[in-house]
């Protein structure tokens, strides 16, 4: 896709769309791979900005392996503000990604192809938070996150009292 036609897509959509309205967004491809990734990228940074964007869908229907090289990046541009996610994930630290950048995410459905993976990914939410619950449909996981464990320490400064009696 040329630079100019990519510009004038952008210039459309935003034009189009009052994006500061967005409170849910699917975007769906046969195929999201290299050709249009820029796009993709160029969309999700775009639907970013709408503050009440809650739920975000990225779904390949098809390929969902042609996402796979360009996740990472992906995953570090995702809105911060959304609750609901669905997304392809091929790797264990793209979960970690997804919670750092995403502080408000309460539901995140994966799409898993390899069930190995899919029981790591369970793992990682049992050993990562308390009560999230998982449960797999199709070649999808659900996972409905419960608190983020902590290894903080507290430290209380108050002052024991002692009576001298």
């Amino acid at each position: 896709m040329s630079s100019r036609l990519h510009a004038s897509s952008m210039n459309f959509l935003t034009s189009m769309i009052d994006i500061s309205r967005l409170v849910e967004v699917k975007l769906e491809s046969f195929y999201f791979g290299k050709l249009n990734k820029h796009l993709l990228f160029e969309i999700v940074t775009i639907i970013g900005h709408s503050t009440n964007l809650s739920s975000l869908i990225i779904y390949n229907r098809y390929c969902k392996y042609e996402l796979y090289p360009f996740l990472n990046d992906l995953c570090s541009i995702l809105p911060r503000q959304i609750k609901y996610l669905r997304l392809p994930i091929n790797r264990l630290n793209q979960i970690e990604m997804i919670m750092k950048r995403c502080p408000y995410l309460s539901v995140i459905q994966v799409a898993i192809s390899r069930s190995r993976f899919s029981k790591e990914v369970v793992d990682w939410f049992s050993e990562n938070t308390l009560d999230s619950i998982c449960r797999k449909q199709n070649s999808c996981d659900f996972i409905w996150i419960g608190k983020k464990k902590t290894n903080d320490i507290r430290y209380n400064p108050k002052r024991i009292k002692l009576n001298d009696d």
